[in-house]
């Protein structure tokens, strides 16, 4: 099943953390002269990290909700059912029970936030549906928080093995998927780049370097250009430099339209690969807070090439033209310089600087000073997808045709 539950990053960091362990720690194990040693106690602390759901029905635990009835065991094989609120906080109250409570028992049921029921049999399917939760921020200073990427959850499955950076920023090396949810389970973690996905239709493998190219590679699935007009950094409520005016309709990949009410909601079905496009007309909001209607594909592009107008005089134009040269995800860059090309940096007026080859040009493009530099046009590439040579006369054709690639 298609997790589509949403999640709030805040309770993300609120959500359970569950002791792992493998099948050794719970199977009978017995010493050399056959004694049967007592089984390890799993004590599930998602107990502790619960909270009551807005809507009394049950347990949320960020992005899916534990409903009620359901009955818990404790630690001397006792069975407590719990029907409401007051009979979970009740049993967990420090002063009226020394009960120590293990795990619920399975099977349970939980409820995404579209009123969608799985039954979960076993603590393993729990930790993998809380896994599975698509992030709705904390993406932060180049971080991802790490979710369990898989044909359930996506158009890719991750490729192991992978390394993950916790709150603290410790790296912690994992073999396999069971790792995976064990580290999840136990506390916030976020990917580390290079990371590797494999496509599930049998495609090659993907490389992805940073955040940005994951996003591309996660929404694109569903055929969206993200990587020209959704702007992830404002979380997913603004399209170029336009405020989004929710509710707007998108088509899914399926054929059927979803209507979303907000920025969480838009991140969730991007993130999920499900979005092949947007129903028009959708209403923007400008920069001076008026409400634009768009009706079309042909609209939205010119509007956001007008955002592309207002280039800050400081900005680094061979980083510009670089862009164009780099790999987006599961396409090819959308051309190839024909060098030279010369450029001015801004700190030096007057000095003409010559860039001879691609090396170079990633060299000036993200320079560690921040210089700034000013191309010297007519600037000459060759298209990839057509094998045709392009000529540029300023930067706004440049950006133009980066916002029509692919």
């Amino acid at each position: 099943m298609k997790k589509t539950g949403l999640i709030s990053f805040l309770l993300l960091i609120l959500a359970f953390a569950m002791v792992s362990c493998n099948k050794d720690n719970i199977d009978n194990t017995s010493t050399e002269d056959g004694t049967l040693l007592p089984k390890i106690k799993v004590i599930n602390d998602l107990m502790n990290r619960a909270v009551a759901s807005p809507n009394a029905e049950g347990l949320d635990l960020g992005c899916f909700t534990i409903e009620y009835p359901f009955t818990l065991k404790d630690d001397q094989g006792g069975l407590h059912p719990v029907n409401d609120d007051t009979d979970f906080y009740t049993l967990f109250d420090s002063t009226t029970t020394g009960i120590v409570i293990v795990d619920y028992v399975y099977p349970i049921n939980i409820a995404d936030s579209t009123g969608t029921v799985t039954v979960i049999n076993n603590l393993d399917k729990l930790a993998q549906a809380f896994a599975s939760c698509t992030p709705s921020g904390g993406w932060e200073n180049g971080d991802f928080p790490a979710y369990l990427i898989d044909d359930e959850t996506s158009c890719y499955n991750l490729v192991y093995p992978i390394s993950l950076k916790n709150v603290n920023g410790d790296i912690v090396a994992i073999t396999d998927k069971t790792a995976f949810l064990a580290a999840l389970a136990e506390d916030l973690h976020f990917f580390v780049f290079p990371m590797t996905l494999d496509p599930v239709d049998g495609t090659a493998d993907v490389v992805v370097n940073n955040t940005d190219e994951l996003f591309n590679a996660l929404i694109s699935c569903g055929g969206m250009p993200c990587d020209t007009i959704i702007n992830w950094e404002n979380n997913f409520e603004t399209i170029a430099c336009y405020g989004i005016q929710f509710p707007i309709t998108v088509t899914l990949i399926n054929g059927t339209n979803q209507t979303i009410v907000n920025g969480q909601e838009f991140a969730n079905v991007l993130l999920e690969g499900n979005v092949a496009g947007l129903v028009f007309p959708i209403q923007l909001i400008d920069e001076q807070n008026q409400v634009i209607t768009v009706n079309s594909e042909t609209e939205l592009n010119e509007l956001v090439n007008e955002c592309n107008t207002i280039v800050d005089p400081n900005i680094n134009e061979l980083q510009i033209l670089a862009i164009g040269t780099t790999d987006s995800v599961g396409t090819q860059p959308c051309y190839t310089v024909l060098f030279p090309v010369q450029a001015i940096p801004q700190s030096v007026q007057g000095t003409v600087v010559t860039v001879q080859n691609q090396s170079q040009l990633l060299e000036y493009a993200f320079n560690p000073t921040g210089e700034g530099y000013t191309l010297i046009y007519p600037v000459k590439v060759k298209e990839n997808e057509t094998n045709t040579e392009v000529i540029f006369n300023s930067l706004q054709e440049i950006l133009n045709f980066l916002v029509n690639c692919h």
